[in-house]
């Protein structure tokens, strides 16, 4: 059985070959389409993992912020509206699926892990600098204030992530895609907790 140490070393290896693939992917996309297909909304660059160049898809009445970035597969409902220099890249994961209504504000990040995905239901409302990373399912009405942190879990309903707060949950040995870590509906995770098990969560009840 592999170590704790081996594991790291192993995914910090993937994370430079993942790096490496996008440097030149993303070279070739410049050098195919210009400028535009390095800014903006547009398609991914050409790599191992995302195979197809591939249109982000967005619902109508949506307002998109300066310098936003909006790439691959990421499919946005109607009525969003996305501030400055957030970044929705489905360029590794994919899809990234937001619902109806989302307010992203400014500097707001959304990525996965290869092989992974971001659902969020209807009525996101993100704050400046928030990151949401897959692997990570979210339902209805998901609040997260500046610079929280929500990645690999389960997260319900109406849920309030505080401002600095940090949700983990732990990788899966056999299914990356299996999201150990579940937020019941209605929790409010307070400013600057860290929640990494269900048994942090008990915690914080008590308090």
């Amino acid at each position: 059985m592999p170590t704790v140490w081996e594991a790291e070393e192993e995914f910090k290896r993937e994370v430079l070959d993942v790096n490496a693939e996008f440097a030149e992917g993303y070279v070739k996309l410049y050098k195919d389409i210009g400028y535009d297909g390095v800014i903006g909304i547009g398609p991914n660059p050409v790599t191992e993992f995302n195979e197809e160049r591939i249109e982000p898809e967005i619902g109508d009445n949506f307002d998109i912020g300066e310098f936003a970035r909006i790439v691959c597969d990421v499919r946005i409902g109607s009525g969003a509206d996305i501030g400055q220099r957030a970044a929705i890249r489905a360029d590794e994961g994919a899809p990234i699926i937001i619902g109806k209504n989302a307010e992203i504000e400014d500097r707001v990040t959304f990525h996965a892990l290869k092989g992974t995905s971001v659902e969020v239901g209807n009525g996101l409302d993100a704050g400046n600098d928030a990151v949401l990373h897959g692997p990570l399912k979210v339902g209805d009405n998901l609040t997260t204030d500046d610079n929280a942190v929500v990645f690999r879990a389960d997260v319900g309903d109406d849920v309030t992530v505080g401002k600095d707060a940090i949700i983990q949950g732990p990788a899966s040995e056999d299914d990356p895609n299996d999201l150990e870590l579940k937020i019941p509906d209605g929790t409010n995770i307070p400013q600057g907790a860290v929640v990494t098990s269900e048994e942090d969560l008990q915690e914080l009840e008590d308090e």
